[in-house]
């Protein structure tokens, strides 16, 4: 199962297109290998100015935080989350798990391609 893939553009909104991004987490961890790696890590790629949807489902309560856009998802166990905004601003963004004990993990990094 693809567990972290970005789509094709799928919807014009706004003069833009959309791509999504699909994360499943397991006892906090990503699942799967499917994802491309950059630097040992898992990266997914995006082009500026596009808008994402990052659909997010965990088998435990956790909280989700891209940094560099400061969005966070309260994802509970086998209900879909899901983090949308624009990707205005271009750089490579960690997406983290946040702890309740302020334990931070980085799950993989958004990469913004500048136009």
């Amino acid at each position: 199962m693809a567990l972290l893939c970005v789509s094709a553009p799928v919807l014009p909104l706004y003069g833009s297109e959309v791509e999504s991004i699909y994360i499943e987490l397991k006892k906090g961890t990503l699942a799967g290998e499917n994802f491309a790696l950059s630097g040992g890590k898992p990266v997914s790629r995006i082009r500026q100015g596009r808008f994402v949807r990052i659909f997010l489902l965990s088998d435990t309560k956790t909280t989700i935080h891209l940094h560099g856009y400061n969005l966070k998802a309260v994802v509970k166990p086998q209900t879909q989350a899901v983090i949308k905004f624009k990707a205005q601003a271009a750089g490579r963004f960690p997406m983290e798990t946040h702890g309740s004990d302020g334990s931070h993990k980085t799950l993989l990094y958004i990469e913004v391609r500048p136009q």
